[in-house]
């Protein structure tokens, strides 16, 4: 971030009124960033207090910033997920589940790579594998005070969804996109 400031006269020098970062949170890195360990700004960039200067920064230049924020998942290294796998209630419904969720089939549609599943209500729903090479499935399972979870993902096996419908989940996201927003 630090480097950022320093950069501003330049940016301005070439017209830009607008920047756009990558995921800037703490992560272990496996996928880019996009895999959030914690909702704070990484040590390596400088940590909260370096963005908060880069914000404050652009914001006098008028530069305004946006940036690729990662409020759909989390990677199993962030504190949520694994107080889950711990047992704490509330933190297993911080993550959507489809427990007992059956792969019925799979095809090749166009080059993606379908699966088609069966819900414990008979609900058949199908998705497409976004890293076909690296697994097939939409599950993390995992085994908590002795009865079998099965996590939704989307995207790496590392990188649990979250239950977007949970008003804890969702007051947490607003916290910190508050914190965010106050930062500029």
């Amino acid at each position: 971030f630090d480097n950022l400031i320093a950069m501003i006269p330049y940016f301005l020098e070439l017209g830009f009124r607008n920047l756009c970062l990558l995921p800037h949170y703490e992560s272990p890195m496996g996928d880019g960033g996009y895999d959030i360990s914690e909702y704070s700004a990484r040590k390596e960039l400088g940590g909260p207090e370096a963005c908060a200067r880069f914000m404050n920064a652009a914001s006098q230049a008028g530069i305004r910033v946006a940036t690729d924020a990662v409020f759909n998942h989390t990677s199993t290294e962030h504190r949520w997920f694994q107080a889950a796998l711990t047992g704490q209630e509330k933190y297993i419904a911080y993550y959507v589940q489809r427990n007992g969720r059956e792969k019925i089939e799979e095809w090749d549609r166009d080059g993606d790579v379908i699966c088609r599943y069966r819900d414990p209500d008979g609900t058949i729903s199908e998705r497409v594998c976004i890293f076909p090479d690296l697994d097939r499935t939409h599950g993390l399972w995992a085994e908590i005070n002795g009865k079998t979870y099965q996590f939704y993902r989307e995207f790496y096996p590392f990188q649990v969804d979250l239950n977007l419908q949970n008003p804890d989940v969702l007051e947490e996201l607003f916290a910190i996109i508050g914190v965010d927003l106050n930062e500029g």
